[in-house]
């Protein structure tokens, strides 16, 4: 019953007491927020998952002329969205502080009577000491505080509001990956007609708000918007090709502006690697060929990606091709760039 009465006469808005104990002389008592989740201050999406819990001492306004201690259970979040963690925001005693925002007001609002204002000059200063070493001030930030007048607090960042939420966001990206993650600069002319082309095949759901948020946006803002999408997923390949150095002297390079023979018989080749997520180990790949003047194509299954095994491999694309084979253009990869494929394509 007595724990009972302590909650009550503590009266924290927004807090949850988890645990309680008066002592002879001072009461110590546990507390934590009642909110589920928190708002990414990166990207404003609302996350629930918990990475960490610290707990933070600090001292409130007296009860029954003992000293109350709070215990502060602060939670630090990861955003799921974006990866960033964040500590929850701390309205009732302020971040860094080791006094609630009340406890201060109140040592405040007894400072502030006739007792400092009628007092010596000796006597303002003892005052001043014992208020410093209570709260943790610095003596300038105290003297600021006794000279001024009951303000109303106002929480929040500094700066203009948020104008573009996690609604806009989240229609963004999807008209995003729509057009296969295109920069901002070439999305940025089509935005407004690709988003009317969205809503109405029911590709995406929102309001004549929010869509005039995502038409009146700017390259940058794309940007920034589009940053957390980029660091999660990148759509960037892998690459598996290393260069072989051997035979590049006698071996000829030949690009697009010096391709001169219309005729079938001359083959672009590459490796498809089955990797998956990661390159590591051994994983299958697919010889794919193309004849550049018909367009005939082939695929041969590879065990690996061993120069032999291609040299076979592209034995049997010969033999399966309605033409004669005349000649072969790859990349500068080791799988093909070797003295085994060099060889046969002497021979040959």
């Amino acid at each position: 019953m007595r724990e009972n009465c302590i909650a009550v006469a503590l009266e924290l808005p927004g807090l949850d007491i988890l645990w309680q104990r008066e002592f002879k002389d001072h009461f110590e008592v546990t507390v934590s927020y009642r909110r589920d989740g928190a708002i990414c201050p990166r990207c404003g999406v609302v996350t629930t998952k918990v990475q960490d819990r610290r707990h933070q001492r600090k001292q409130d306004r007296r009860l029954r002329d003992k000293v109350v201690f709070l215990t502060l259970i602060k939670r630090r979040f990861r955003c799921l969205f974006c990866g960033k963690v964040f500590t929850e925001q701390d309205e009732v005693f302020g971040s860094r502080r080791r006094s609630s925002y009340r406890f201060r007001e109140y040592l405040g609002r007894e400072a502030l009577h006739q007792t400092v204002r009628r007092t010596a000059q000796k006597e303002k200063g003892k005052i001043l000491d014992e208020f410093t070493e209570v709260v943790g001030y610095h003596r300038k930030a105290a003297i600021r505080l006794l000279h001024r007048t009951n303000q109303v607090r106002v929480n929040g960042k500094r700066g203009y509001p948020r104008q573009y939420g996690a609604p806009v966001a989240d229609a963004l990206r999807v008209a995003w990956e729509a057009t296969d993650r295109l920069c901002s600069k070439r999305l940025h002319p089509f935005l407004p007609e690709l988003v009317k082309v969205l809503r109405r095949h029911g590709e995406i759901t929102m309001t004549d708000e929010i869509e005039a948020k995502l038409c009146q946006m700017s390259p940058s803002t794309i940007d920034r918007l589009l940053r957390p999408c980029r660091r999660l997923g990148g759509r960037r390949g892998f690459t598996t090709t290393k260069p072989g150095s051997l035979l590049k002297n006698s071996i000829p390079i030949r690009t697009f502006a010096d391709w001169e023979k219309d005729c079938p018989g001359f083959l672009e080749i590459d490796l498809v690697h089955h990797c998956g997520d990661s390159t590591e180990g051994f994983y299958l790949t697919t010889l794919s060929t193309v004849d550049v003047a018909t367009g005939w194509s082939e695929c041969i299954g590879v065990w690996g990606k061993g120069q032999q095994r291609v040299g076979a491999a592209l034995h049997c694309v010969q033999q399966r091709l309605p033409f004669p084979l005349l000649g072969l253009d790859s990349d500068n990869g080791g799988e093909f760039i070797n003295k085994h494929l060099y060889t046969y394509c002497i021979r040959k």
